[in-house]
Protein backbone atom coordinates (compact mmCIF):
# COMPACT_ATOMS: atom_id res chain seq x y z
CA UNK A 1 0.00 0.00 0.00
CA UNK A 2 1.57 3.76 -1.05
CA UNK A 3 2.03 5.63 2.50
CA UNK A 4 0.50 8.77 2.47
CA UNK A 5 2.95 12.10 1.04
CA UNK A 6 3.62 14.59 4.04
CA UNK A 7 1.77 17.27 2.67
CA UNK A 8 -1.46 14.72 3.00
CA UNK A 9 -0.87 13.82 6.77
CA UNK A 10 -0.87 17.73 7.50
CA UNK A 11 -4.59 18.98 8.07
CA UNK A 12 -5.60 22.14 6.09
CA UNK A 13 -4.83 25.99 7.57
CA UNK A 14 -8.42 27.31 8.53
CA UNK A 15 -9.06 29.93 5.52
CA UNK A 16 -8.04 33.44 5.65
CA UNK A 17 -5.09 32.43 7.30
CA UNK A 18 -2.09 34.25 5.97
CA UNK A 19 0.64 32.00 4.53
CA UNK A 20 1.92 34.79 2.38
CA UNK A 21 6.04 32.66 2.60
CA UNK A 22 4.54 29.80 0.25
CA UNK A 23 4.47 27.21 3.42
CA UNK A 24 1.35 25.82 4.72
CA UNK A 25 1.69 23.73 7.67
CA UNK A 26 5.51 24.10 7.25
CA UNK A 27 5.07 22.58 3.95
CA UNK A 28 5.78 24.52 0.71
CA UNK A 29 2.61 24.28 -1.28
CA UNK A 30 2.32 22.19 -4.34
CA UNK A 31 1.38 24.75 -6.92
CA UNK A 32 3.81 27.37 -8.30
CA UNK A 33 2.55 31.10 -8.47
CA UNK A 34 2.72 30.58 -12.53
CA UNK A 35 -0.04 27.80 -11.87
CA UNK A 36 -2.63 30.34 -9.87
CA UNK A 37 -1.97 32.97 -11.97
CA UNK A 38 -2.79 30.95 -15.23
CA UNK A 39 -5.89 29.78 -13.33
CA UNK A 40 -6.70 33.25 -12.49
CA UNK A 41 -6.53 34.45 -15.76
CA UNK A 42 -8.53 31.84 -17.18
CA UNK A 43 -11.32 32.59 -14.89
CA UNK A 44 -11.61 36.06 -15.98
CA UNK A 45 -10.87 35.48 -19.37
CA UNK A 46 -14.24 33.49 -19.49
CA UNK A 47 -15.95 36.07 -17.23
CA UNK A 48 -15.51 34.94 -14.29
CA UNK A 49 -15.41 36.88 -11.02
CA UNK A 50 -13.57 34.67 -8.28
CA UNK A 51 -11.31 31.85 -9.21
CA UNK A 52 -11.95 28.49 -7.85
CA UNK A 53 -7.99 27.38 -5.76
CA UNK A 54 -9.26 24.85 -4.26
CA UNK A 55 -11.95 22.37 -3.45
CA UNK A 56 -13.27 20.21 -0.61
CA UNK A 57 -14.35 16.81 -1.47
CA UNK A 58 -16.63 16.31 0.88
CA UNK A 59 -17.78 12.73 0.12
CA UNK A 60 -15.43 9.69 0.47
CA UNK A 61 -14.69 6.17 -0.99
CA UNK A 62 -15.32 5.53 -4.79
CA UNK A 63 -16.81 8.72 -5.89
CA UNK A 64 -14.49 11.06 -4.35
CA UNK A 65 -11.38 8.88 -6.02
CA UNK A 66 -13.49 9.73 -9.48
CA UNK A 67 -14.14 13.23 -8.61
CA UNK A 68 -10.22 13.97 -8.07
CA UNK A 69 -8.94 11.90 -11.52
CA UNK A 70 -11.49 14.13 -13.10
CA UNK A 71 -10.89 17.22 -11.81
CA UNK A 72 -6.93 16.11 -12.36
CA UNK A 73 -7.09 15.06 -16.31
CA UNK A 74 -9.16 18.29 -16.58
CA UNK A 75 -6.72 20.64 -14.69
CA UNK A 76 -3.74 18.45 -16.81
CA UNK A 77 -5.50 19.52 -20.40
CA UNK A 78 -6.61 23.01 -19.59
CA UNK A 79 -3.43 24.06 -17.48
CA UNK A 80 -0.43 21.35 -18.47
CA UNK A 81 -0.15 19.98 -14.81
CA UNK A 82 -2.42 18.33 -12.77
CA UNK A 83 -1.82 20.41 -9.76
CA UNK A 84 -3.52 23.82 -11.01
CA UNK A 85 -6.23 22.96 -8.04
CA UNK A 86 -5.54 22.28 -4.70
CA UNK A 87 -8.25 19.13 -3.86
CA UNK A 88 -8.55 18.79 0.26
CA UNK A 89 -10.03 15.31 1.09
CA UNK A 90 -12.56 14.92 4.31
CA UNK A 91 -11.44 12.14 6.68
CA UNK A 92 -13.07 10.28 9.12
CA UNK A 93 -10.68 8.53 11.99
CA UNK A 94 -12.41 4.96 9.73
CA UNK A 95 -10.80 6.62 6.31
CA UNK A 96 -7.49 7.17 7.97
CA UNK A 97 -7.35 4.01 9.85
CA UNK A 98 -7.66 2.17 6.24
CA UNK A 99 -5.41 4.46 4.42
CA UNK A 100 -8.27 4.92 2.42
CA UNK A 101 -7.25 6.10 -1.32
CA UNK A 102 -9.43 9.16 -1.74
CA UNK A 103 -6.52 10.77 1.19
CA UNK A 104 -3.97 9.23 -0.63
CA UNK A 105 -4.65 11.09 -3.65
CA UNK A 106 -5.74 14.36 -2.19
CA UNK A 107 -3.00 17.06 -2.05
CA UNK A 108 -4.39 17.55 2.00
CA UNK A 109 -6.95 16.31 3.96
CA UNK A 110 -9.25 17.63 6.86
CA UNK A 111 -10.38 15.49 9.78
CA UNK A 112 -13.71 15.42 10.65
CA UNK A 113 -15.29 13.54 12.87
CA UNK A 114 -16.66 10.13 12.46
CA UNK A 115 -19.63 7.76 13.54
CA UNK A 116 -23.14 7.65 12.22
CA UNK A 117 -24.62 9.97 9.49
Amino acid sequence: MNSMLETQRRPLVPEGVACGNGYINGVVSTRSTATISEVDEFCYALGGKRPIHSILISNNGMAAVKFIRSIRTWAYETFGTEKAILLVAMATPEDMRINAEHIRIADQFVEVPGGKQ
